[in-house]
Parts: C-alpha cells; structure tokens; sequence
C-alpha cells in the first residue's frame, strides 16, 4: 500500500507540473537561429598525407598545404563552394610545416624553421600562391626560434614574437620581438626592425619545441602585447608596448605562477592566450589551482593592459589547444580543442557565454568508407560567419580534411531571456490519493486561465 501511495503521489506532481508548462505562454517574436556544420570535406583523397597549414585569405578563400609523402607539398583552395583539385606545388616552405597569415592587402605571408631552427618568411600574392617564381626570396628572420606567433595590421606590417633557445653574448636566450617594414629591398624583401629582447632567461636554453610557447596581438590603441610561458619556472607572463612596438615595458607582468597550496602533481601555468575586444584585454591560460590537477582561467585588463583582474576559473579540465579566434558580430570567440571535445564559447564584454561543443572537430564518419576520422594536428580558421578546422586523419592511410560550422548571430550564443514562467505550485496533499485525480482547463474571453481538478478520497 505505501509503494502505492508514493506511486500516485509522483504521478500527481508530474501531472500537475505539465498542466502549469502547457498554460506558461511562449512569445512568438523571438526566432532564434541555429548554428550549422557543413559536411566533412577530404582535400587529399590519397593517403600518407601530414602537416597541413591552412589561412582564410582577405577575400575569405582558404588555402590549404600538406606534406605527401610520395609527391612532396600539395595544395589546394576554394574555387567557389568547391575545392580545386590538389596540385603538387614548389613553394620556399617545401617539407617543413609554416605558419601561413593574411593581411588586407591580398598578400599571404609564411614562416618556417628549417633543420637548424633558423626562422625564414616569404610572401606571395594570395591569388598566386601554387606559383614558384611568385614568392619573395626567403629571408632569415631569426637564428633560432623554437615557436613563435605573428600579428597583423591594417597596414600589412607584421609583429613577429619568437623564443630564442640559441645563446651567445650578443643575443642570450629569452623572447624577442620584431616588426616588418614599409618598404622593401630590390629582391622585394621586407625590411625588418632590429630584434628586441622582451625577457631573457637563461632557461630557454634547454626548453623543447614542445614546451616552447609565445602569442602576440594588436590593439586599437596602437599597443603590441605578448604573452608567454616560462615553463622551467611555472609561470606565465605578459608584456605591453604602448607606442606600436617601439618601446616596452621594463618589468613584464607575472600573470600566474604555481603557488604553494597547488597539488604536487597539479598543472603548472602554461599556453597563455592573449586576446584583444576594443580597449579590453582577455589572458586565457592553464593551470592546476584550487584542487584541480589542470583548469583553464581568465584575467581580464580593461585598460589596455595596465591593470590585471584577479583571474577566475573557467573550467575544471584542461585541453590540447585554446586559442582566441577573433571578433564576430561583436563577440570575441574561443576554440578550445580537447582530446575527446572541441567547444566554441564567445566573450560579450561582460560574460562567457555557455559553451557551445562540436563532436565533429574531434571525429566523424566518413561518407565514402563509413569508418570513422579521428582527427589530429587541427588548425583553426574563422572567416566571416564560419569556423573551419583542418586536420589530418589519424588512421593508417591518413587524409587531409576540412570541417566548418556556421557561427550564428548573437542571440545563439546569449538567448535572450525566457518569456516562459517558472512552474508555480497551485495545490498541495499531503495524504496520497489511491487513484489519479482528475483535471480540467480552458480558457475564458479575456484569456485567463482556469484550473479545476476532483481529487479522490
């Protein structure tokens, strides 16, 4: 009899709380749109394919390069809504992996280490980038630099940030700035500034490839921020330049550092992001703080960089990259790809909104063969409205592919409030009925609402 009970007084409140869902009135204005992911596309169709590098040119074309292993580089881009066929192709960059920017004025500029970690750039004409003879001859920009990050302005002029492990007297281990020039040399080559050493450390020495990280990026304002990892120290920092490069500040800002409550095995600082939206300044980084063995936090400056927010956490897991993709429609957004899942979240000005995941920017069935692509070495591009991801499969005959999502309008990423009403309580029994009551609603002539039921003795 008492599981009886307790039977009909569950069935009672569940059907009570549907009568009050269905009389709460939704407000048929608001029409929210909806985030779309596009097909996986297969840009090699061939197997044995690596390394890819990818950029959304100023016209929004992307272009793509890997490394075949039987042909050397390919490449390929959009030609519409479609991709062109793969071509072989003899680029300055021929077996390495580059990172490839665009700038305004139709141009795409690639930086690449060879073996001995010197630093090389050239550019090229986005429209002509399958041709040989249309690159700048190759320039060494740096002896050495184990990671590095790259900013662009309107005017074209790039910000190069670098970590330099070669030491000598004249130029010691640490991070190290440069900027491009106006003008070019006969050869067509940019002039590039002296290289400005931001932080030295004798550390860097011996930091791996793999531990070696720097960001760079631009405001409005007219300032240059870099932010770093000192991983040998746990720590993380950042630094500003108030005049566009030219000069910096003296004591960089210790963002995060390991502290002497974090567990033994926790997470030291590190894969600091810098971001910029107007005169705000947004710092994400990972880190094991608060009982977590890694989370990811966020250090907001709102005056270009002078002052620091305490950090706050954001996550309780950590992930293989974050990284700041840029404004869209006001919103600065963030892509964190994790082993098992990838998420977008986008920054208002005042609030994160709730993370939005995207299980196909980790795998996805494969149309031709029906098996499933685990995709590795990602690289993000956000083009107007669009986020794509390129990566290469990680199966036995691995492929180069293209995933992109649609990034939706505002609304997607902060909804507006609910026009529903919370559920209201309308009676209460203590005492269980032995059969379900009964309930009648209807609505009069001036839209009110009325409720009657018969509850059983």
């Amino acid at each position: 009899m008492r599981i009886r009970n307790s039977f009909n007084r569950l069935f009672s409140l569940l059907c009570l709380l549907l009568v009050l869902l269905l009389v709460i009135q939704a407000d048929p204005s608001v029409v929210r749109g909806q985030t779309e992911i596009a097909e996986p596309v297969n840009l090699s169709r061939s197997g044995g394919a690596g390394a890819p590098a990818a950029v959304s040119d100023a016209e929004g074309v992307v272009h793509v390069t890997w490394e075949d292993r039987v042909l050397g580089t390919m490449y390929t881009r959009e030609d519409g809504e479609t991709w062109r066929e793969p071509v072989q192709v003899a680029v300055p960059f021929a077996d390495a992996q580059p990172l490839l920017k665009a700038d305004s004025q139709r141009r795409i500029h690639a930086f690449w280490r060879n073996a001995e970690d010197e630093l090389l750039y050239s550019r090229v004409a986005a429209a002509n980038f399958a041709e040989t003879d249309a690159w700048t001859v190759p320039q060494v920009v740096a002896e050495s630099a184990l990671a590095l990050a790259v900013a662009v302005a309107d005017s074209g002029r790039l910000h190069l940030a670098y970590v330099r492990q070669l030491e000598t007297a004249e130029a010691p281990a640490g991070i190290y700035y440069r900027q491009s020039g106006t003008d070019e040399t006969a050869e067509g080559q940019s002039n590039w500034s002296t290289a400005q050493p931001l932080f030295l450390s004798s550390y860097y020495r011996s930091v791996t490839a793999s531990d070696a990280h720097v960001d760079i990026v631009l405001s409005d304002l007219g300032r240059v921020l870099v932010a770093w990892d000192n991983r040998s120290l746990d720590q993380v920092l950042v630094t500003r330049s108030d005049n566009n490069g030219q000069d910096w500040q003296h004591t960089p800002v210790i963002v995060d550092r390991r502290e002497v409550t974090d567990a033994p095995g926790a997470a030291g600082p590190a894969t600091i992001r810098v971001a910029t939206q107007g005169p705000d300044v947004h710092l994400i980084w990972q880190a094991g703080h608060e009982g977590l063995n890694c989370g990811l936090y966020h250090s907001r400056s709102g005056d270009g960089g002078q002052t620091w927010e305490p950090r706050q956490q954001m996550w309780d897991q950590c992930f293989q990259s974050i990284q700041f993709l840029g404004i869209h429609d006001g919103l600065l957004i963030l892509l964190l790809l994790g082993a098992d899942n990838s998420f977008t979240v986008a920054w208002d000005g005042q609030r994160w909104s709730e993370p939005e995941r995207w299980p196909a920017f980790n795998q996805f069935v494969n149309a031709d063969t029906f098996q499933v692509v685990a995709l590795g070495c990602r690289q993000a591009i956000m083009r107007p409205n669009r986020l794509g991801v390129v990566g290469c499969d990680q199966g036995r005959n691995p492929d180069i592919w293209f995933v992109e999502r649609t990034l939706g309008a505002v609304d997607d990423w902060f909804p507006p409030p609910s026009s529903w009403r919370g559920p209201q309580q309308v009676m209460f029994q203590e005492q269980a009925a032995d059969s379900p009551f009964q309930l009648s609603l209807f609505y009069d002539s001036q839209e009110r609402t009325h409720l009657f039921w018969h509850w059983p003795r």
